[in-house]
């Protein structure tokens, strides 16, 4: 295995000195995505963004009574939820449309948290590739310098110059494919982590205010 792994590195290593100067940047997009994917991972993890001690008490709720206890509980678990929570807890004596439009707003800055990093992972989406065409165009543009200069000579020799001209391409799309998934995974993951959020503030709002008209 340990012979294996010296291999690979080895075989790595010798692409990206023949990759040329496109490698480097290439390399950091490589770095910087995959932080971002591993970051995202774990921000948005199910247990992370609801907590299950706030799902749990939210569903057993009865009304005002049980205020003071969700404020606590709120306060023990920072997060997106807490956040939405406590503006729909605040805006419960608001009219619907009223808190409804409190809650969207602060639901909003929730996702503009959620989303941070994402901008950036769907910029190394797109350049990468670009960032290997690059890449590859200057590594043609020696090949075909070194032919004006000397002719064709040897066969192998231009083919060999194609094939290392070509490595910044493979790099890049072997980058930018999987950022451009993992990005529209983590967009898509957001969008329901919001509505869910939404879900559960109505969810609160609705539970007060039937107790309030009860209780009146």
């Amino acid at each position: 295995m340990r012979d294996v792994l010296i291999q690979w590195m080895d075989y790595t290593f010798e692409w990206f000195r023949l990759g040329g100067i496109c490698m480097y940047p290439l390399l950091i997009c490589s770095i910087l995505a995959l932080a971002i994917v591993i970051e995202k991972y774990i921000s948005l993890r199910r247990k992370k963004v609801f907590p299950p001690e706030i799902l749990t008490f939210i569903s057993t709720m009865r009304g005002m009574e049980d205020i003071n206890i969700l404020k606590e509980i709120i306060n023990n678990n920072h997060c997106c939820l807490s956040n939405i929570l406590n503006v729909a807890i605040e805006e419960c004596d608001s009219s619907p449309d009223l808190s409804r439009e409190y809650i969207e707003e602060q639901a909003r800055r929730e996702v503009a948290s959620l989303e941070r990093g994402l901008g950036l992972l769907e910029t190394i989406a797109t350049a990468a590739p670009l960032l290997g065409l690059l890449g590859t165009v200057l590594g043609l543009q020696k090949v075909y310098t070194e032919i004006a200069a000397g002719g064709i000579g040897d066969p192998s020799r231009l083919s060999g110059g194609i094939y290392e001209a070509l490595i910044t391409t493979v790099f890049g799309l072997a980058i930018g494919i999987p950022s451009l998934v993992f990005y529209n995974y983590f967009e898509s993951r957001v969008s329901i982590i919001v509505l869910e959020m939404e879900k559960c503030s109505s969810t609160v709002l609705r539970r007060l205010r039937k107790k309030r008209e009860d209780e009146v």
